[in-house]
């Protein structure tokens, strides 16, 4: 049930924009992590369904919000927590691996936070390790947003930070 709530939240959501979809090379088969740059918030909405439906690592933040939480742990999305290092960052990883094992995909923006098209963070090695764990390919994808990109501060649970959304315009999307 959750699960085709959020198929229709991530048409509903991303209507306004055109896709423009493209492949360096064929996608393997089977169980992949898929790893992309983070320009938006909702970057997963504007492709979830081409990578057919993995697991999505997301915020923290996000499973706090009162109609978007129980949704996304319906869809047994994983919770990243805010707070680097610990247990909690340990047992979002093993949940990742778990469901690579189980036969789901994985998406995950490795940079861990939004960034823009002339900056970048240093990403995260777990994707790697992931990968390397479980002998499951990694397809990188590359986003870019041209259009009317808003951004609004949120908070949840004493937590603040900056949503980015495109309102209309076009994403270029590309697979490998």
């Amino acid at each position: 049930m959750q699960q085709s709530i959020f198929n229709l939240a991530c048409r509903i959501l991303t209507v306004g924009s055109r896709k423009v979809v493209s492949y360096e090379s064929p996608i393997p088969t089977g169980v992949k992590i898929y790893t992309c740059n983070h320009g938006l918030t909702l970057d997963p909405l504007y492709f979830y369904n081409l990578m057919g439906n993995p697991v999505i690592l997301a915020t923290q933040m996000a499973f706090d919000m009162p109609i978007v939480g129980p949704v996304l742990r319906g869809c047994e999305f994983i919770p990243v927590p805010i707070k680097r290092g610990g247990p909690d960052r340990h047992e979002c990883y093993i949940r990742a691996v778990e469901a690579l094992m189980f036969g789901r995909s994985l998406f995950t923006c490795p940079e861990g936070r939004l960034t823009t098209p002339t900056s970048f963070n240093k990403a995260k090695t777990g994707v790697v390790r992931m990968a390397m764990q479980t002998h499951v390919p990694i397809v990188p994808i590359g986003v870019r947003h041209v259009g009317k990109i808003c951004s609004r501060i949120i908070g949840v649970g004493g937590h603040r930070d900056v949503m980015k959304y495109m309102l209309w315009g076009t994403s270029y999307i590309r697979f490998g």
